[in-house]
């Protein structure tokens, strides 16, 4: 059965604030999750409890996706922006490095791959 996590969020703008990880009991899960809120609110966030919320979400963040709220306030995974400028940069650097003459063997042994 998968961890459920949690997500802490500002309602306001859907501004995710914190994660708690699932907890062996739901009782340990409420205490953690009032932790984080206050941890939030000493943070440069501020605010009043009720200015936040947290929603349910199963397992891991998936790699190269970063965890939004949906306008229902429900958990939803987003392509990571920083990940598809890596990804769009090491295409184009490959495609350099074969444009030179260069093997993919040479490209893989430069790059340690």
């Amino acid at each position: 059965m998968p961890t459920i996590n949690h997500v802490i969020y500002r309602k306001t703008d859907r501004l995710v604030a914190g994660i708690v990880s699932g907890r062996n009991s739901e009782d340990d899960t409420t205490k953690a999750l009032a932790v984080e809120i206050q941890n939030v609110l000493n943070s440069e966030l501020q605010g009043k409890e009720s200015d936040y919320a947290h929603a349910p979400f199963s397992g891991a963040i998936p790699e190269g996706k970063i965890l939004e709220i949906s306008r229902d306030n429900t958990v939803e995974f987003a392509d990571d922006g920083v990940h598809i400028a890596r990804e769009a940069a090491r295409l184009s650097g490959l495609i350099k490095l074969q444009r030179l003459g260069l093997t993919t063997d040479e490209i893989a042994a430069m790059i340690g791959g």
